[in-house]
């Protein structure tokens, strides 16, 4: 087999940058434990290095028929590595409490390289992955974590470097789908991809089969984070991209107000038309107002007027000036009992009087009378009444001579009064039914006219909201037809938007092409001198693409198009293009995916990019596991770093079987 070379005929050779010395964010030790004391026994240690890592299995004798690189922890190691990058889970629920079951209080701890800064991490495996069970130190010196753990950090705090050493790989833009700024564990989605995902596209990266914990991002949102960490946004472009992303929630606001008004409007429209029984010959819009405000102000104007009409009805006056004529002839019928009552009883007074007084005090009360009778009141009317001038002397014994007749006049008196006092009463009776009747009938004729006015008033309170409504549907075709008027301006600006980015990336196409090259040359060393490709940038997209003469079948092609473009951003930001902290993970493609000659060509593509450090220690690290053997002269140390093994418990990662 021809070993694959890492450059073009046509290519120039690769140039490690001078000014990046190792990667971002690497692994340099990982150990499983099987619990996190300094009794604790180790269960598996990992010696890891900048460059090409493999991990593989033994390799499966011809005469043997049961598995012996499959169900080994090759996908678990990976996933042990991103658990102590950061991630919040390492394997499923089950898997998990499988693990719990028998290694309750085992630990996987790892010596990671930040930004030039070691940190040892512990993180639990049995137990609940909770924060507080994890801890963190900033020392190269992994035992540390195995004393007093009142002395380290929390695990967030080592993330916290993490997010500060890859700050550079993003803007402060906006995911336009999470609707969040970018941030490391989107980064380390791309990095180590889930198996689960079987590379079938360069922006799947997190399948939530895997529950991993790490949300997968939309392929918009994946295709910002590529470009930002590869650099193919420039500032320009960058600010184009904000502000395009905010003319887009504009525009999306102003869709979703004109969806919103325009339902309302056509429900009001359709009120309106049954309330004022207006016909559908009548179009929607401006003139449908102004007839509805016509039809319902003429309505309102009609009941105000006949409202007005019932208000000043000369009948109800006349039944009020009846009522009260009534009410005071009564009143004066009344006063005029009272005065008859008051006479009645001063003539009784005076009639029990005369006849109870004697005729000695009756004479006596004539002594000083000034000498006429006091049956008058003056002497003249005692004169020509033919009374003396003075009373005659009395005599004992002798009796009022006009007694009698005084007695008999009072008599005659109050039965005259008895009897007009009963005529009153009768009087006042009728005038009592009088008033009541003429009151009553002012109350009903009122109350009937009250009623009426309520009716109206309801009614003009129903046109007058109709006119209202009329009134607010004009203002509402009025605001639709603003935000239209906006809608179409946003969209104007969004086009020019798209343009002034499209002009932004030609300026940024020399970054693009070496992105390329760097993409041509690993699809070319995985599938043969023939292949090609490049890597293309559309509006919002970012995406590989081979060349259609590539002879590669369906799956195998898929695999080694997102396989070639990660290693292709690997290799550029080797050379100094982009933020990529140079870290790649890839879990072994099934074997049904990518043939092994294939499998081959990826790790001599990786070693060659190695080879070009020409003796440093390269500035990216690869791991990737495998079930296939790796090609000879890369099937021992350094590259190998560990095999796994299932024909026995101590060949499996753990330790045991689940």
């Amino acid at each position: 087999m021809r070993t694959a070379r890492l450059f073009r005929d046509d290519a120039a050779p690769i140039k490690p940058a001078a000014d990046r010395p190792e990667p971002v964010v690497w692994v340099r030790r990982l150990m499983i434990m099987e619990e996190l004391s300094p009794q604790g026994s180790v269960i598996r240690e990992i010696e890891l290095r900048r460059g090409l890592n493999i991990v593989c299995t033994e390799e499966r004798r011809p005469d043997e028929t049961h598995t012996v690189g499959h169900s080994v922890g090759k996908t678990l190691l990976l996933r042990l590595i991103r658990y102590c990058l950061g991630e919040k889970a390492y394997c499923t629920d089950a898997i998990r409490s499988a693990i719990a079951d028998k290694l309750p209080y085992a630990y996987v701890i790892a010596e990671v390289r930040v930004a030039g800064q070691s940190w040892a991490v512990a993180r639990p495996l049995g137990m609940d992955g909770a924060g507080s069970a994890s801890f963190a130190a900033r020392t190269d010196d992994l035992g540390v974590l195995r004393g007093d753990r009142k002395a380290l950090a929390k695990f967030s705090e080592f993330v916290a470097a993490v997010e500060a050493a890859t700050t550079m790989c993003f803007e402060d833009m906006k995911l336009p789908n999470a609707k969040r700024l970018a941030r490391w564990l989107d980064l380390l989605a791309w990095l180590a991809r889930d198996q689960e995902c079987r590379y079938r596209h360069h922006n799947e990266w997190r399948d939530p089969d895997s529950e991993s914990g790490t949300r997968d991002l939309q392929k918009e949102d994946t295709d910002l984070v590529v470009r930002m960490v590869m650099d193919l946004l420039d500032r320009e472009e960058r600010a184009l991209k904000t502000k395009h992303a905010a003319l887009l929630a504009e525009k999306i606001e102003i869709e979703a107000r004109i969806h919103g008004l325009t339902s309302h409007l056509d429900y009001a429209e359709r009120g309106l038309r049954a309330a004022l029984g207006l016909s559908e010959d009548i179009p929607h819009g401006d003139f449908l107002s102004q007839k509805a405000q016509e039809v319902a102000g003429k309505k309102q104007q009609d009941l105000d007027r006949l409202r007005q009409d019932l208000a000043g009805d000369p009948k109800i006056g006349e039944l009020h000036q009846a009522s009260l004529k009534a009410t005071a002839a009564l009143a004066v019928a009344e006063d005029g009992l009272k005065r008859l009552g008051a006479e009645k009883e001063e003539k009784s007074g005076e009639l029990e009087q005369v006849q109870q007084a004697s005729d000695d005090d009756f004479y006596a009360s004539l002594e000083p009378q000034g000498g006429w009778c006091r049956l008058f009141t003056t002497r003249e009317a005692a004169v020509a009444a033919g009374c003396p001038g003075a009373p005659p002397a009395h005599k004992p014994g002798e009796r009022d001579p006009n007694r009698e007749a005084r007695v008999e006049q009072l008599s005659h008196t109050l039965s005259a009064l008895d009897d007009q006092i009963r005529a009153e009463h009768g009087e006042l009776s009728r005038l009592d039914r009088e008033a009541a009747e003429a009151k009553d009938a002012y109350a009903k004729a009122l109350k009937q006219r009250e009623g009426h006015i309520e009716k109206i008033g309801q009614g003009i309170g129903r046109w007058t909201a109709l006119t209202e409504q009329a009134a607010q549907y004009a203002e509402g075709l009025q605001e639709r037809a603003r935000l239209e008027k906006a809608l179409a301006s946003k969209q104007k600006d969004a086009d020019a938007s798209l343009e002034a980015q499209k002009q932004a990336r030609l300026k940024h196409e020399k970054k693009r092409r070496q992105l390329s090259e760097h993409f041509a040359s690993a699809v070319q060393a995985m599938l043969g001198s023939e292949a090609g490709g490049s890597v293309e940038i559309d509006a919002n997209r970012v995406y590989p693409k081979t060349t259609e003469d590539v002879a590669a079948s369906g799956a195998a092609l898929g695999t080694s198009t997102v396989l070639g473009f990660d290693i292709a951003c690997l290799m550029a930001s080797v050379t100094g293009l982009g933020y990529h902290p140079r870290l790649l993970l890839h879990d072994s493609p099934r074997e049904a995916d990518l043939e092994e000659a294939i499998y081959h060509r990826l790790f001599h593509l990786v070693a060659s990019l190695e080879a070009a450090f020409k003796g440093r220690e390269p500035s990216f690290q690869y791991i990737v596991t495998t079930t296939t053997q790796p090609p000879k002269g890369l099937d021992s140390g350094p590259y190998v770093r560990l095999r796994l093994d299932a024909r026995e418990d101590a060949g499996c990662l753990l330790g045991i079987r689940f």
